[in-house]
């Protein structure tokens, strides 16, 4: 059986077990407060070499939902009749009537 090795939580300096498919690239631990760190850090990085790239999107998006105006509530009503169908038919297989 593999020795699994442990590594430091870059956030905290707590020793952790890493996920065996991160192997050595895992530098968070699974507490919270570390997650949360490293999600935020990802993000700015992100947003640093991705400048522009929500600028000028919801212009296009208000433009596409006015000629479009009622394909958010089509679209819920089409969801929610699907979820009374699948309710429907899990009853009919379980055996509730």
């Amino acid at each position: 059986m593999p020795v699994r090795h442990c590594a430091c939580c870059y956030y905290c300096g707590r020793y952790f077990r890493p996920d065996c498919r991160h192997k050595t690239d895992q530098k968070a631990c699974q507490r919270a407060d570390c997650r949360r760190r490293r999600k935020q850090e990802a993000q700015q990085r992100w947003t640093k070499t991705n400048p522009g790239y929500f600028r000028d999107r919801y212009s296009n998006t208000q433009q596409w939902r006015e000629a479009h105006p009622d394909y958010q509530r089509k679209r819920r009503r089409r969801l929610k009749s699907r979820e009374i169908q699948d309710a429907s038919l899990l009853d009919m297989i379980i055996g509730h009537h």
